[in-house]
């Protein structure tokens, strides 16, 4: 038993230190002596030093900017979240320069990705194996590298993070494990302190799922209890973000932001960039897209959709619908002037197609190359030799 334990340390340890060595290899290759141009990098590098001066006068909660934004007290914080913002903060402390602090602060941010990534395929899948590679393939998508550095949309990247584990949750509570429910309230904690509109798309897509599969919804008394606990949960532990932002919502009507013409993606178009993985920004022509590796995901599921099982078979079902939903075969204008606009950009949804796409890419790689993975993960398989040989003894 010391001995199996001691492989799993080592097997821990490996797959801690692999991640946090890409991280390193990708911050190597994007950090600069600048801060990459990106369509909202400005705003959320300004949402950073105005928190960082509040923190420096002594506003550790305060939901006003006041040395940003027209420096008028501008109550920016209120209606965007800022607690997953204080690592750039802290880096700065070290650092005492906000370039090499916002770089260090996505570098901690692609480690952390991994690691929840690789968490939740575990639980999900129970295969380490299959953790690795959704892990790799879910954080170098071509979507979300172009939230963070072509959009520069810091909040909805790091947003990104925690839908693995929301996903978790979701699927735990009403189809699996349901004492796993504090799964599902860290997942929407983490996602509610960070980003609104991600919070809003990921409840849409939670009631969605929940009327599609209505006969294989698993509820009981233990399940609904255990759902109203991650409710209850999530409520009382952001309550310092939504009740200003409710308060401040009901005390007066504010328009859609940068208010958009709902438009789907052109099929077309989308299909073409994602092949060749363009991540130029869109006032170059491009228009932002998933990437080749979740249009292999598309193509390969097909192939194996057969040897699904219903569970991934769903998945894929839903993957394509994603996929599709931020496209113009969608009637999108019928959404215009109704809760969903404010969303402003239908490609936001393809945050979705991406994790999902994931999913179903790494489970065609586990059953097409079942045999060979052992070999292209030699810890992993090294550790798995040794367990069945102590257990055969």
């Amino acid at each position: 038993m010391k001995k199996i334990k001691k492989l799993r340390n080592y097997r821990f340890l490996s797959i801690v230190l692999f991640y946090l060595f890409i991280s390193v290899v990708m911050y190597q290759l994007y950090k600069r002596d600048f801060i990459w141009n990106g369509d909202d990098i400005y705003y959320h590098f300004q949402r950073i030093l105005g928190l960082s001066d509040n923190f420096t006068n002594g506003l550790l909660a305060s939901n006003i900017s006041i040395s940003n934004f027209g420096v008028i007290g501008n109550g920016i914080n209120i209606f965007y979240p800022w607690l997953t913002l204080i690592p750039f903060r802290i880096f700065f402390q070290f650092t005492r320069n906000w370039i090499s602090a916002y770089y260090f602060g996505i570098l901690f941010y692609f480690f952390v990705s991994f690691l929840i990534s690789h968490y939740s395929m575990k639980k999900f899948s129970g295969s380490t194996k299959s953790a690795v590679i959704f892990s790799v393939i879910y954080n170098f998508s071509i979507y979300r590298l172009i939230d963070i550095f072509t959009r520069g949309a810091v909040a909805e990247y790091i947003a990104t993070i925690f839908l693995p584990l929301c996903f978790l949750g979701f699927y735990e509570v009403f189809f699996g494990d349901e004492k796993q429910w504090k799964t599902l309230a860290t997942g929407m904690i983490l996602v509610i302190y960070t980003h609104v509109l991600t919070t809003f798309m990921s409840i849409i897509f939670f009631v969605l799922l929940s009327i599609l599969f209505i006969p294989k919804l698993k509820l009981n008394k233990n399940r609904i209890m255990n759902f109203g606990k991650a409710v209850v949960t999530t409520i009382s532990s952001t309550l310092i973000f939504t009740v200003p932002f409710i308060t401040e919502e009901s005390f007066q009507k504010y328009g859609v932001p940068d208010k958009q013409k709902l438009v789907g993606l052109n099929f077309k178009q989308l299909i073409y960039e994602s092949i060749i993985s363009n991540s130029r920004r869109s006032v170059e022509g491009n228009i932002y897209n998933v990437g080749l590796t979740i249009i292999l995901a598309l193509i390969i599921g097909i192939l194996v959709f057969r040897r699904f099982n219903f569970l991934y078979k769903s998945l894929y079902c839903i993957f394509v619908a994603s996929f599709l939903f931020t496209t113009n075969l969608f009637p999108w204008h019928l959404l215009q002037n109704t809760p969903i606009e404010v969303i402003q950009f239908s490609y936001r949804f393809l945050m979705f197609a991406t994790l999902f796409g994931a999913i179903i890419l790494t489970q065609s790689i586990v059953i097409l190359f079942k045999n060979q993975l052992n070999t292209s993960f030699p810890i992993i398989g090294e550790f798995y030799n040794q367990v069945s040989h102590l257990k055969k003894k």
